[in-house]
């Protein structure tokens, strides 16, 4: 499937609480742009391939860690991401987790090479 950037992407969004946010220190912010041409502007070659996660509920993980990934030129693990998410915020599979609270465990956790 060839993915087309400059056009509207349908995407899952989890929301968190507002006591999470401020206890994390993320302040919320709508930001509306179009991305640039394809042909201008491409991290692809620098980036981890997608992966399909299935329903597994685990995308936010694999997201984040291929951010991170990709800033600290690191073959980072994902198992070790979704455990560490899942022993704070539950189980991915029941309402999967967002990405605030992936972000939040790689930055106060941390994760471990792949």
């Amino acid at each position: 499937m060839k993915l087309n950037l400059t056009e509207p992407i349908n995407c899952v969004v989890k929301k968190v609480d507002a006591k999470f946010l401020i206890d994390n220190k993320i302040k919320p912010s709508v930001v509306s742009a179009t991305p640039p041409p394809l042909s201008s502007f491409s991290l692809k070659p620098s980036m981890t391939n997608a992966r399909n996660q299935l329903s597994l509920g685990t995308c936010t993980s694999f997201c984040t860690i291929s951010c991170l990934e990709f800033f600290h030129q690191e073959d980072l693990s994902e198992a070790c991401l979704i455990e560490d998410t899942e022993r704070q915020y539950g189980n991915c599979l029941d309402d999967g987790l967002a990405l605030a609270q992936t972000f939040s465990v790689a930055r106060d956790v941390g994760t471990t090479l792949e």
